[in-house]
C-alpha cells in the first residue's frame, strides 16, 4: 500500500533528547494504534489497556488491536515505511498568550514536506487484506484529526492526495467500505463488559473544523497578522492553538459554563490536561480535546477542534450537556474575537454520534468519510 500526503501542519513524532528529527516510523504506528482502539471500543469490541501490558492474556489471547499492531510475543502484521524530503518547522520556544502566565507551550520544530510516501508491507501475503483497516485510519485520521503526537499541541494535520493499496488509488467510497474490517474485529474480540472512561472510545467523540470568513483583513487579526509569526506563515500554518486552548481553559473556568457542574477545576484538567497532581486526578492527564495550528487550505485560513468527551458524573455533567456547551462556545461571535481579533463569527462544521440516535455508529462513520468525498467534488 502506498499513501500520498503534505503536511499542512508540523508533525511530531518524537526523537533524541525531546527533539523531532525526522518522522519516526514507530511514531505514525503508535498514533494508528490509538485512533484502531478508539473505533474498535466504539463497536463494541475489546482493545487492552496499553500502559498496563494485559496482552496477552493468560489464556494466551491477544486483543484486536494487539494482533493488528502487535505485543510481546506476537508480531505486528505488517511494515512501515516513509519517504520524501523534510524540513524542519520554525521553532517557537516557550509561546506565553498572555504575559501574565508563568509558563507558556513550548513549540518545538516538528517535520514539514510538500510530498510524503509511506508505504506500508505486509509481513506475510495472508495479512495483505487487512492493509485496508490501515486506509480507513490514515483516510479518517487525516480529514478530522492529525497524525503523530503532540496533536493537543497543533502538530500533525496532513492533506491525503491517494491511498493506493495494489498500485490503484481507491476512493473514498471503497475507503468507507473497508470499516467493515474493523466492525469485525470488534465482532471476534468483544468487550467483556464497560470500558474505562479513561479509555477513547470513538462514540464519545466530536470533530470541528473552523474557517475564518471570507474577505478579513488578515493582516490585522491576531496571529495571523503578528510579523513574528510570517516565517511560519510562508509554509502554510500559524501556531495559533496555544491561543484557542487559552480561551477553551477560561470557558472552564467560569461556573456559568455549564450550570450545576460539580469540581469545576478538576473537570478542566480532566479535559484539557495537566501535570498537577490533585485529590481527585491522578497527574500528569492528557488531554482529551486536541486543537490544531490554523493552515491554509485553498484560498482561506482554517483549524480544527476534536476529542472524546464521555459522561462524567464525577462532575455531574453529562455528555450531551458538555457538547452543546462547546459547540455554543466555538459559534459564538466572542470566540473569534478573543482569539483572533474577528469582528464576526468563524464558519463552524461540527460532527458528533448521537448515543440516543437510530443511525449506527458504522453508518455514522462511514457518513463522515463519503461526505469528503462530495466536498472534494
Amino acid at each position: 500500500m502506498e499513501i500520498k500526503l503534505r503536511t499542512l501542519t508540523p508533525i511530531w513524532t518524537g526523537g533524541i533528547d525531546q527533539t523531532c528529527d525526522r518522522l519516526h516510523e514507530t511514531g505514525l504506528i503508535g498514533s494508528l494504534r490509538w485512533w484502531y482502539e478508539a473505533l474498535v471500543r466504539g463497536l463494541g469490541g475489546y482493545d487492552c489497556d496499553p500502559t498496563k501490558h494485559g496482552c496477552p492474556n493468560k489464556a494466551g489471547e491477544v486483543c484486536a488491536a494487539c494482533c493488528l499492531f502487535g505485543t510481546t510475543g506476537w508480531g505486528r502484521k505488517f511494515r512501515l515505511r516513509v519517504y520524501g524530503k523534510q524540513r524542519a518547522s520554525p521553532e517557537f520556544g516557550e509561546l506565553k498568550v498572555n504575559p501574565e502566565q508563568k509558563r507558556g507551550s513550548r513549540l518545538g520544530a516538528g517535520v514539514l514536506s510538500d510530498e510524503l510516501t509511506v508505504t506500508v508491507l505486509p509481513m506475510r501475503p495472508t495479512d495483505q487484506h487487512e492493509l485496508n483497516v490501515l486506509a480507513f485510519l490514515v483516510y479518517f485520521v487525516a480529514r478530522w484529526a492529525a497524525l503523530g503526537a503532540r496533536t493537543q499541541m497543533g502538530y500533525g494535520v496532513v492533506d491525503l492526495d491517494t491511498i493506493a493499496p495494489a498500485g490503484n488509488a481507491i476512493s473514498a467510497r471503497e475507503i468507507a467500505d473497508s470499516l467493515t474490517l474493523i466492525e469485525r474485529a470488534a465482532r471476534k474480540h468483544p468487550a467483556p463488559g464497560p470500558m474505562s472512561e479513561r479509555l477513547p472510545d470513538i462514540r464519545d467523540f466530536f470533530f470541528a473544523r473552523l474557517r475564518l470568513p471570507p474577505g478579513v483583513r488578515e493582516a490585522t487579526l491576531k496571529w495571523l497578522g503578528e510579523p513574528r509569526y510570517v516565517a511560519a506563515r510562508e509554509q502554510g500554518f500559524v501556531p495559533s492553538a496555544p491561543g484557542v486552548r487559552y480561551e477553551m481553559r477560561s470557558w472552564l473556568r467560569d461556573p456559568a459554563f455549564v450550570p450545576g457542574v460539580r469540581r469545576l477545576d478538576d473537570l478542566r484538567h480532566d479535559l484539557m490536561g495537566t501535570t498537577q497532581k490533585s485529590s481527585a486526578l491522578d497527574a500528569p492527564r492528557g488531554s482529551r480535546l486536541f486543537v490544531s495550528h490554523l493552515y491554509q487550505t485553498g484560498d482561506g485560513w482554517e483549524f480544527r477542534v476534536w476529542g472524546w468527551v464521555p459522561n462524567l458524573s464525577a462532575y455531574n455533567v453529562r455528555r450531551d450537556t458538555l457538547l452543546q456547551a462547546i459547540r455554543q462556545r466555538l459559534e459564538e461571535a466572542q470566540f473569534g474575537r478573543a482569539v483572533f481579533g474577528l469582528t464576526q463569527p468563524l464558519q463552524l462544521e461540527w460532527h458528533s454520534f448521537d448515543r440516543q440516535g437510530t443511525q449506527s455508529l458504522g453508518d455514522y462513520l462511514r457518513s463522515l468519510v463519503r461526505q469528503i468525498e462530495r466536498r472534494s467534488k
